[in-house]
């Protein structure tokens, strides 16, 4: 079927096709020219066109993919990837970003926002940009986020979804990681990125926090997302929950009697002073 853009321009299987060649290749230029060429920058309908059509050539048929293709280095998928990405809107960049297996910093590195555009994300794509958040914090991608933190003008580890995005069994399998979680239902926005640290407890994330100027989550706060989780949530995966919350609660406690006897003592010091 063909697609007519506003200048009675059309797209049919050859010019995607066409694409695909030059997305293959790695020939950016041609890329562009491709986009210029049959108007699509600018046209929601053309852009859907290419959004889907990308999933179908370039992702989930191996028979469309050349051997260059399979193989090519990550840092080449992503530079093929963001000469698409950079010739849509910014509703279509989201889009092709949530649409892709393996997303990148970079690729949200020229995302077209502006203050409007913001609002979409924090709206339509609201849990796959927390999703993704969190996927980065439990795999400790701590460059990656400070990356993405660069262009919104909101704190991403502190946004709130009334859905918990439960990562834990985290394996590495040769350079794939597979995270394995349960995505529960919550009646209130109760679960943030920082949550994480809850379920999977480390030095580097709460330093990471408290560099950043990010409090984390209280025992109050943890035992209310606990309360939340355990309705849904049974077997093994459960006993994983119940056995993170105790965890954290004992560190967090600790924590929290650290800081107060260091509060004490300074206030003494500058009492004897």
């Amino acid at each position: 079927m063909e697609t007519e853009n506003k200048t009675n321009t059309k797209l049919n299987v050859a010019d995607f096709l066409e694409l695909r060649r030059y997305f293959q290749n790695g020939e950016y230029q041609k890329i562009d020219k491709w986009f210029e060429k049959n108007k699509v920058s600018g046209n929601p309908e053309l852009e859907d066109c290419v959004n889907k059509k990308f999933g179908f050539l370039f992702v989930k048929t191996n028979k469309c993919f050349s051997k260059p293709y399979i193989t090519y280095q990550n840092d080449e998928r992503i530079k093929r990837e963001i000469a698409i990405l950079k010739n849509l809107s910014f509703e279509s960049q989201i889009k092709f970003i949530f649409s892709l297996t393996n997303i990148s910093s970079n690729h949200f590195k020229i995302l077209k926002l502006t203050p409007e555009n913001e609002k979409i994300l924090k709206t339509d794509f609201y849990y796959e940009f927390i999703r993704l958040i969190t996927e980065k914090f439990t795999t400790k991608n701590f460059k990656e986020i400070d990356e993405i933190q660069e262009k919104l003008s909101f704190n991403i580890m502190e946004q709130k979804i009334d859905t918990a995005v439960f990562c834990y069994d985290i394996k590495y399998k040769g350079p794939r990681l597979i995270i394995y979680r349960d995505v529960l239902g919550i009646k209130q926005p109760i679960f943030s990125p920082k949550c994480d640290i809850i379920f999977n407890y480390s030095e580097d994330k709460r330093k990471f926090l408290e560099k950043r100027n990010i409090a984390l989550p209280t025992i109050e706060e943890a035992d209310a997302l606990y309360y939340e989780m355990k309705k849904v949530i049974f077997g093994y995966n459960k006993e994983k929950l119940e056995q993170s919350f105790k965890n954290y609660e004992i560190i967090k406690l600790s924590l929290d009697l650290e800081n107060e006897l260091h509060v004490k003592n300074n206030l003494k010091r500058k009492i004897k002073i």
